[in-house]
């Protein structure tokens, strides 16, 4: 395995976490790009070099990736009122990165994207989807592989992490007409990412990820259920549910400052009939296969989150 310097952006997310543990754990020389370094040493103290720099500043950002030879990049917004905010975070923070990249000399990016690309209905499937265009706009210059991963949960998971509440409470509501899903083990994607390092593409590849199986909301739920051992209810609420607490949501997170559960825009996400995939892309290319099944993962996930005093 050759040795390589590889810089993850977003490193104290969710994903991120789990990417720099894996890559630790295989022996790689890995470089956490963060914002907050306070954060970040609470997690790692001082066994990783650090960088700071906010994506959507160009001098810090080119600064930070020096010496670096591949970007793993995971940082983008999620969740906000202001559509506005995943325009100039994910497609000024892609714009960025590909500058540095080139003008510091990295060999390639890999880019976690999200399956909302596919069918772009929100402002954030549209952010990241123009942030793919702007890393292929390089490929002459770049390798790049792009990831797309059906819905991620996992360790230090904190959207999946309400499901998990309201199994422990007993109850989770669900709409009354059945959504299909697709879902992914964190640490797969991990595993997937490592794995596309080694990987010498000449040409740009784009990939999606998926345990493999397609889900309704009830199969989670009931699931979820099992993985904690706990006889709970499903709850059938009507179709405007959502809409009526992705308003309510958005008024008081506005009048007290705090980050929305359900945005406006996340909701239009939800309502979907279908966001399912697969890995046979991923298979045919690299002969990767998912390792966890939703009963694995969702039952890793609640001892982390029991042992971490999260539940």
């Amino acid at each position: 395995m050759e040795k390589v310097k590889i810089l993850v952006t977003g490193a104290t997310g969710f994903v991120g976490r789990n990417v720099i543990d894996e890559l630790r754990r295989e022996g790689r020389e890995c470089i956490a790009l963060i914002r907050n370094k306070q954060k970040a040493e609470k997690i790692w103290g001082k066994n990783i070099e650090l960088r700071i720099a906010d994506l959507r500043d160009r001098e810090t950002v080119s600064s930070a990736f020096k010496d670096v030879d591949i970007v793993v990049h995971i940082a983008g917004l999620i969740k906000t009122n202001r559509n506005s905010e995943f325009y100039s975070s994910n497609v000024t923070g892609a714009e960025n990165v590909v500058w540095a990249s080139s003008l510091c000399g990295v060999k390639k990016i890999i880019y976690v994207s999200s399956l909302s690309v596919q069918n772009p209905i929100s402002h954030y499937g549209k952010s990241k989807l123009l942030a793919e265009k702007k890393f292929l706009q390089h490929k002459d210059q770049l390798k790049i592989s792009i990831l797309r991963p059906a819905i991620v949960y996992g360790p230090y998971d904190e959207g999946m992490y309400s499901y998990f509440k309201m199994a422990k409470r007993g109850m989770i509501p669900i709409l009354r007409k059945e959504r299909h899903i697709s879902l992914v083990y964190v640490k797969d994607v991990a595993r997937t990412i490592n794995l596309l390092i080694d990987r010498d593409n000449p040409e740009p590849e784009v990939f999606q990820l998926s345990d493999n199986h397609m889900y309704t909301w009830e199969d989670t739920a009931r699931t979820l259920f099992d993985s904690m051992n706990i006889k709970g209810k499903i709850i059938r609420f009507p179709e405007f549910s959502p809409y009526v607490f992705a308003y309510f949501s958005n008024i008081f997170s506005n009048i007290f400052k705090y980050e929305p559960i359900l945005t406006i825009d996340k909701m239009r996400e939800f309502m979907q009939k279908k966001w399912i995939c697969n890995s046979s892309q991923l298979f045919l290319k690299t002969g990767f296969i998912p390792s966890y099944t939703i009963e694995k993962g969702f039952k890793e996930t609640a001892q982390w989150y029991i042992e971490n005093d999260w539940l």
